[in-house]
């Protein structure tokens, strides 16, 4: 079952973090700024794409925050990530348009997503090891980590024929630890 029927179900998020989520949303805030024709040419499809992922993720974080079991406590440490979001992404795109110009606002936020991009598929990392330690994979969703390696796959062969490392290395990090986790589903699933 996706993750957020459950948590609606429950009107619980249960163990379920909210840190894959907030990452996803920064990783495609910054890349939706680096699709911009201002940063860097022809590259409508991540433009648009994220554009989406954006409007997603921020639909996931407001059912997350509602259902979140200690609303002081959860609820505030939720809002404080989305603002750090926010301000951080503020500050990036703030910095890149008025430190840089040309390739060199390409290389420099091209730089920043690479490493936003290899947090957003780490995240499931302390999930993974609750897996491990638990031998369950109930708190790690499996059609999640379906599409987080697909998604990988697909980014790391469009990076690819673009020729963008920017895009490339994180997606192919993506598929390494994407993969893992579709590894670990396979042997603790029951």
């Amino acid at each position: 079952r996706p993750t957020f029927s459950i948590i609606y179900k429950q009107k619980d998020t249960g163990r379920f973090s909210a840190f894959p989520y907030v990452c996803t949303l920064m990783n495609c805030l910054l890349w939706f700024f680096y699709g911009l024709p201002i940063i860097s040419e022809n590259n409508i499809l991540v433009l648009t794409i994220n554009g989406a992922g954006i409007v997603i993720e921020a639909v996931y974080l407001v059912i997350f925050i509602y259902y979140a079991a200690w609303p002081v406590k959860v609820r505030s440490i939720a809002r404080v990530l989305l603002l750090f979001v926010i301000f951080f992404c503020a500050i990036t795109f703030a910095i890149t348009l008025g430190a840089f110009e040309g390739d060199d606002r390409t290389t420099f936020l091209g730089s920043i997503n690479v490493i936003i991009n290899t947090m957003m598929y780490a995240a499931p990392l302390s999930v993974m090891k609750m897996v491990i330690e638990t031998k369950s994979v109930e708190y790690m969703p499996f059609m999640l980590s379906l599409c987080s390696f697909v998604n990988a796959t697909i980014w790391a062969l469009y990076g690819i024929l673009k020729q963008d490392k920017f895009i490339i290395i994180p997606n192919g990090l993506g598929v390494l630890l994407g993969a893992l986790q579709l590894g670990l589903y396979a042997k603790y699933r029951k």
